[in-house]
């Protein structure tokens, strides 16, 4: 039985941007958990929710007239057998399935989605799992670019994590967005966040949710 945060429908906000999209959020975050949790982290509510019977977030699921399925978190690979009996579930109802990852877990049935956006941080590097990624083709990398990015001598991070000779990550499954949970963060640092990816050749992505909705949840 999943322990979920909650389910809603909306449209993606990264990466994939403005398809319609049914997001399940899982409950809980190993980083969090270990004290190396994220200081801009906008969903920490993603700690709380409740056991919720298979059946019962499929229903949820197929109430919204939509076949894309996201599932996020928290991180949703500390609860692998609540997940992929969802997964499994899912898949035999056709549904497009994309996962949200931090890049510390692996589970070889990741290979069954349809896309996998992994946002390695700083604070939790782990090039095993990350390599094992790398060679799912379906997997996009997403750095966000916070304001010790910024200056001559930044601290760019993620360009050492691509590069590494374990890695080599293509250039175009990378994706760079700015740090922010309100729409006025986002709006400020994009333009240089642009300028940016033009000069190393990355992809930039905005989050659309947080520029229409803030960090209200459920959206």
């Amino acid at each position: 039985m999943p322990r979920i945060s909650e389910v809603f429908y909306s449209v993606q906000g990264e990466i994939d941007i403005g398809v319609p999209s049914i997001f399940v959020r899982f409950s809980g975050c190993n980083l969090i958990a270990s004290g190396k949790g994220c200081e801009w982290c906008d969903s920490l509510y993603a700690q709380d929710g409740a056991d919720m019977l298979l059946s019962e977030v499929v229903r949820k699921i197929s109430s919204y007239n939509c076949k894309n399925v996201v599932i996020t978190g928290g991180e949703s690979l500390l609860q692998r057998e609540g997940l992929f009996n969802l997964v499994g579930e899912l898949m035999e109802k056709e549904y497009k399935l994309s996962i949200e990852t931090n890049g510390t877990l692996f589970d070889s049935r990741l290979s069954v989605f349809n896309s996998i956006n992994c946002s390695p941080k700083k604070q939790a590097i782990n090039l095993d799992v990350l390599k094992r990624l790398n060679w799912l083709p379906q997997t996009r990398f997403k750095f966000v670019f916070d304001g010790s990015s910024y200056g001559p001598i930044g601290d760019r991070w993620w360009e050492t994590v691509i590069d590494c000779v374990s890695l080599k990550v293509n250039k175009e499954r990378v994706w760079i967005m700015p740090e922010g949970v309100d729409p006025e963060g986002q709006l400020k640092d994009s333009i240089r966040v642009i300028d940016y990816c033009k000069e190393k050749g990355f992809n930039f992505t905005p989050r659309l949710h947080i520029l229409l909705w803030g960090s209200q949840r459920g959206k």
